[in-house]
């Protein structure tokens, strides 16, 4: 069936002029040179919305540092507090590598990052409110 099918295209697509085959193969030229665009494009896009995320992301990460080494300087520490502390602050840490280290692949692999790392960051900022709240106590 598929050799039928084959043969059928090849009868098909010999059928015509020159002069229309040739317009023809400048069409699938034509179509070939935009999709090719497009790829570059959609490329283009995503890097640079890869760049945008990490950028953003890296400030938060700052914040969280910054708050973190508030928490050191606020109140004399016991053992719980100091280890609560550095828990967060490799937390952090932990992110800053996994966003640093992350190759960008398909479409579904960052997808699939970003919701993983924007849980993971939410966690850590939810930690650090409840640490800050419970100094402030």
């Amino acid at each position: 069936m598929s050799l039928l099918v084959v043969g059928f295209a090849f009868v098909v697509s010999c059928k015509g002029t020159p002069e229309q085959k040739e317009d023809k193969l400048n069409e699938e030229i034509v179509d070939v040179s935009e999709a090719k665009k497009d790829l570059n494009e959609a490329l283009t896009d995503s890097i640079n919305n890869y760049e945008a995320y990490k950028s953003e992301t890296k400030i938060k990460l700052q914040e969280n540092a910054r708050l973190i080494a508030t928490f050191k300087d606020k109140k004399p520490a016991n053992d719980n507090y100091k280890k609560q502390v550095a828990a967060l602050e490799q937390d952090n840490e932990k992110l800053k590598a996994m966003l640093d280290g992350f190759q960008q692949g398909n479409e579904d692999q960052w997808e699939q990052f970003k919701l993983d790392f924007n849980t993971r960051l939410d966690q850590l900022k939810e930690a650090i409110s409840e640490l800050e709240k419970r100094n402030k106590e």
